[in-house]
């Protein structure tokens, strides 16, 4: 008796399996499309945002001088290069080991990262602090 029980969910089991059907999407062709599929760069969002109007703009930084850059981290150095500018003679080197002699602290080596401090910079559309700027950037 078992073993017709046993007979039955393998034949069933196998007629479930012959009578699936592919998973995915079928084309108007009746067919599945070519895997991996290509995307369409006028429906990705980089296309949405290159096509999005600049009202104003402002130059940050040129690179030519430390300016507003600083470096901070336990590790490493910021400094002027004259190796890879973009446009004028410099650009920003950061440099630092991938780790130190020591950890730093229980969670990691260390970190090494430039910022540019921007506070005035938007003074034309009425921020002249980062308090004043809050929620608009």
């Amino acid at each position: 008796m078992t073993n017709l029980i046993n007979h039955l969910i393998s034949a069933i089991i196998i007629a479930a399996f012959i009578s699936c059907k592919p998973v995915g999407t079928v084309t108007e062709s009746g067919s599945l499309p070519d895997m991996p599929m290509k995307a369409v760069y006028e429906h990705s969002l980089a296309y949405a945002w290159s096509q999005k109007k600049v009202h104003e703009s402002k130059l940050l930084s040129d690179m030519e001088t430390m300016g507003y850059w600083e470096h901070k981290g336990e590790f490493g150095s910021l400094t002027l290069s004259g190796e890879h500018p973009y446009k004028g003679k410099y650009s920003l080197l950061l440099e630092s080991p991938t780790k130190g002699e020591q950890a730093a602290g229980e969670i990691s080596w260390g970190f090494s990262s430039a910022f540019l401090i921007v506070l005035g910079v938007y003074s034309s559309s009425g921020c002249s602090s980062l308090s004043t700027c809050e929620g608009r950037f």
